[in-house]
């Protein structure tokens, strides 16, 4: 009988050394991802963190922008427009976050 990778011995009773018994593969892949479950865990906060900030100042950014299109006699054009370039830093500085941690997160993922 022919030994295969990954199946019981060859025949002899005994097991060559870089054979491995389902379980001990079982075992192995267990162990590899909770190795990586805390890292998982935070990218997946991230994202999430990311995803939720992302839509919150979208928001804020739609009604400056509709206070700035639809303006009256009080609107403070000056403190409306510093408002819309924060808003929008601050959306792609969490657009960059959001894209560093998704694509680690799908690397380790595969």
């Amino acid at each position: 009988m022919t030994s295969v990778k990954g199946e019981w011995g060859t025949g002899n009773g005994e097991r060559e050394p870089t054979q491995f018994s389902k379980k001990e593969l079982r075992q192995q892949r267990a162990a590899e991802r909770a190795k990586v479950a805390p890292l998982v865990k935070e990218l997946k906060k991230r994202v999430e963190t990311a995803e939720r900030k992302i839509d919150e100042l979208q928001k804020a950014l739609d009604e400056a922008s509709a206070e700035l299109f639809n303006p009256t006699p009080t609107t403070d054009f000056a403190e409306v427009n510093r408002k819309v370039r924060t808003l929008q830093f601050e959306i792609d500085r969490y657009t960059a976050d959001w894209e560093d941690a998704a694509t680690k997160l799908e690397g380790i993922s595969q």
